[in-house]
């Protein structure tokens, strides 16, 4: 989009609240009858995705198809449907996990999970003074060595940007699998295009 990917758009309270009972809720109600519903990236949004909808269900059924096949038996189109598929799978299970989320708050079991706290890591209660008593007990040992700030971070100091320029570059990723609307170039892999047809 020509505005960028996060855009911003003001309206009337009144008006969203119109969309909501005349828009939205019908249309959370007619997933649950129609067959012409087709799921996509827009159903992480969409609040039926926690209820009973068709797409979901033919989604899976569909999903469940393709995995029976062996993986190596797998033409390029179903190799595509299967990761089409397995992304909207990724929406529906975080809906699951929500769903289970508020079902162990309540106090319900969930088979097969449980609430735990998150992993952290350690800190300093008083970073301060455990700075000013760890150099006492091990000296400059304690230090973590200086090293250059990111390109990123240079490039917001004065004159940055032109440091930047001269001696930074963005090294080529390693080749990852994305959707084809994703905004990167792709990447041939057509062993034909490396090769020009010569005329006799």
């Amino acid at each position: 989009h020509h505005a960028g990917p996060v855009r911003h758009y003001v309206m009337p309270t009144s008006d969203l609240v119109a969309w909501l009972e005349d828009t939205l809720i019908p249309a959370m109600v007619l997933t649950e009858t129609s067959t012409e519903v087709k799921s996509g990236t827009h159903c992480r949004f969409c609040p039926a995705r926690l209820r009973a909808c068709p797409a979901i269900a033919r989604d899976m059924e569909e999903l469940e198809a393709i995995m029976a096949a062996p993986a190596e038996k797998l033409t390029p189109a179903q190799a595509g449907r299967f990761l089409e598929l397995f992304d909207q799978a990724k929406i529906y299970n975080k809906a699951a996990e929500h769903i289970a989320f508020g079902m162990l708050q309540a106090g319900n079991l969930v088979p097969g999970r449980k609430l735990a706290e998150s992993r952290t890591n350690r800190e300093w209660r008083d970073p301060v003074a455990a700075l000013a008593e760890a150099e006492k007990v091990f000296g400059s040992e304690c230090l973590t060595e200086p090293a250059l700030k990111s390109p990123a971070q240079i490039e917001e100091m004065p004159l940055g940007k032109a440091f930047v320029t001269r001696h930074a570059y963005k090294p080529p990723g390693k080749l990852t699998v994305v959707k084809g609307t994703d905004t990167r170039e792709a990447v041939s892999k057509d062993i034909k295009s490396l090769f020009k047809k010569q005329e006799k």
